[in-house]
């Protein structure tokens, strides 16, 4: 039995997870089906927001499948195959992890089991398309680049004239690519799906056997072609807050220059009388949602040059913080 994969990559905050759960009920569960997080800091946040009935959910933390973690990423795929034996498996990288390598690492497994990549996709923020181009350019560049199939998100916040300029400069770094820029509720799953798989992948290798590790630090500092000092800090929460609390702490975390340039925040805050809010930032906009699950109270900052110790000072009051820098 072939085991197909579909690679859903995208930088921090495009909307990976919101795209898998788009696309998860076009997939026979009864068919099998698991789904591959890796998460760059030590807590994982998307693995709580995708339904897990039918679905067999693996965790990989602590790093980048594209590097630090690709041996393990590779191990990984073969224990599911194992373990569950599922006829589709959905990858969700890191957002700061290169598109290219991960698709290395799925060819290296392909030569231990007879694993197809039938959807190779990256997920586009466009209202903060160019902020990230600008910014963080030679890996965000690598995941358009070697996309088969690039899926715009948010892309009604656009205007016609934003739309056409997203698009062409897309059209300029992926001349091969297909280009969805459509409201995502105007498609269904099988759309998505159907429209994906019909833009194949490349199932040969792409690199040498010696693959270039692209200065990869093994001290949760990532450097990927001159993008240096990426981290992500962690905290776990103990007792609740109330709502405005924790709106107030998010806000001096963001604005004291102190605590680093953040760029990504995700997380989950237990607010009193066993209610629980889910909040996400990307880029200066954070959203706050009421969240129905029982889970545990947990964030996960990601930028530059992030303080642990400012951030720790901010987050600390009876709670059990865990860091990574």
């Amino acid at each position: 039995m072939r085991t197909r994969i579909a690679l859903i990559s995208g930088f921090l905050g495009a909307g990976k997870t919101t795209f898998i759960n788009k696309i998860l009920p076009a997939f026979d569960p009864r068919k099998g089906i698991a789904i591959i997080e890796n998460e760059y800091g030590d807590v994982n946040v998307d693995a709580d927001l995708i339904p897990s009935s039918g679905v067999q959910i693996k965790e990989m933390n602590q790093g980048c499948i594209c590097c630090s973690l690709y041996g393990d990423f590779v191990s990984g795929l073969m224990s599911l195959v194992d373990s569950h034996g599922p006829e589709r498996i959905i990858v969700e990288p890191t957002g700061v992890g290169m598109l290219s390598d991960i698709l290395d690492a799925c060819h290296a497994a392909a030569k231990l089991w007879p694993f197809d990549i039938d959807m190779l996709v990256t997920i586009v923020d466009g209202v903060n398309y160019h902020f990230n181009s600008g910014m963080f350019g030679a890996f965000f560049g690598n995941q358009i680049s070697t996309a088969s199939t690039i899926v715009i998100s948010r892309i009604q916040e656009l205007s016609e004239s934003e739309k056409e300029m997203v698009c062409i400069d897309l059209r300029k770094r992926n001349p091969s690519a297909m280009i969805l820029a459509a409201p995502w509720n105007d498609l269904s799953a099988s759309d998505f799906v159907e429209l994906c798989q019909s833009v194949s992948p490349p199932n040969e290798y792409l690199h040498p056997e010696e693959r270039n590790q692209h200065d990869h630090q093994l001290n949760h500092q990532h450097r990927h072609h001159g993008l240096d000092l990426i981290g992500s800090w962690s905290w776990q929460q103990t007792d609740p807050m109330p709502k405005e609390e924790f709106e107030e702490r998010f806000a001096r975390s963001i604005a004291d220059d102190l605590c680093g340039k953040i760029v990504r925040a995700k997380g989950f805050i237990i607010v009193g009388n066993n209610e629980r809010i889910q909040f996400d930032y990307v880029t200066g906009k954070l959203l706050v949602r009421d969240f129905d699950q029982e889970t545990d109270g947990r964030l996960v900052f990601i930028g530059n040059a992030l303080n642990r110790e400012r951030l720790l000072t901010i987050w600390q009051q009876e709670s059990c913080p865990h860091e990574k820098l």
